[in-house]
């Protein structure tokens, strides 16, 4: 021992297993290599000052900020107050193309991945990454971006096409079509058009919407089974051959 009280040694061992007990402070100023750190409590080990790890942490148990919650892996209560009577709880900050979270369901064959995305575009959007598709996206400016064949409110799906929707000619032949079923159009005579629901689902009775392409009146003038009919008239009631649109949704 030096008269500063300094030890220089190369072990210090115990007398008596299993510790070694030191009743004042100790500094080490250098590297501490152990192989375990337990603490002499019955269940924790407390640091009461910042930990800096520069290597993996790997944890079997579960990790909890500001509580004892252990519903989950990773547990945080409350956060910091960057707003009024906000609390931020978890950031994740990025400078590339995107900036995600990642959703996995390990389920063989029908499990995903989702990702939830900040984009470097100003842009949020959530990504079906096995799937190769943006499914939803907000860009910079507020607008929504909806991807796929069907958006439901309750039972109503919006993005459903109509069943019969096209356009017919003043001759009765199809400039178009473009609804989920097929149908054929004839003129019959002079401003008379039959629309022949082909492929449709049958006899029922469908909701009909059709309007003149330029002057004029268009109207159903009846309807069979899977048939409808059509008259066109100049707008003072005169029969006349007209081009118009129509939609039908059963």
């Amino acid at each position: 021992m030096t008269p500063n009280r300094v030890i220089y040694t190369n072990a210090i061992t115990n007398l008596e297993a299993p510790e070694l007990t030191i009743d004042c402070d100790v500094a080490v100023n250098g590297a501490l290599l152990a192989d375990t750190i337990r603490s002499s409590g019955a269940s924790e080990l407390t640091l009461d000052d910042n930990v800096k790890i520069n290597q993996n942490l790997v944890c079997d148990g579960s990790i909890k900020l500001g509580t004892t919650s252990t519903v989950a892996k990773l547990v945080i209560s409350g956060g910091v107050q960057n707003v009024a009577n906000e609390e931020t709880a978890l950031r994740v900050i990025g400078s590339n193309n995107n900036i995600k979270i990642e959703l996995q369901n390990a389920t063989t064959t029908t499990g995903k991945i989702y990702e939830l995305r900040s984009t470097s575009t100003g842009g949020f959007d959530i990504t079906d990454r096995l799937g190769g598709a943006t499914r939803y996206s907000i860009d910079t400016n507020g607008n929504h971006t909806f991807s796929g064949a069907s958006l439901k409110f309750g039972t109503t799906d919006i993005l459903k096409k109509f069943q019969y929707s096209g356009r017919v000619k003043t001759d009765g032949t199809i400039r178009y079509t473009n609804g989920v079923s097929s149908f054929t159009s004839s003129r019959t005579a002079l401003g008379t058009y039959l629309i022949a629901l082909g492929s449709g689902p049958g006899v029922q009775y469908p909701v009909i919407t059709a309007c003149i392409h330029g002057s004029g009146i268009v109207c159903c003038s009846g309807t069979g089974s899977n048939n409808i009919n059509f008259a066109t008239y100049e707008l003072n009631g005169t029969a006349a051959d007209k081009e118009f649109s129509l939609t039908s949704s059963i």
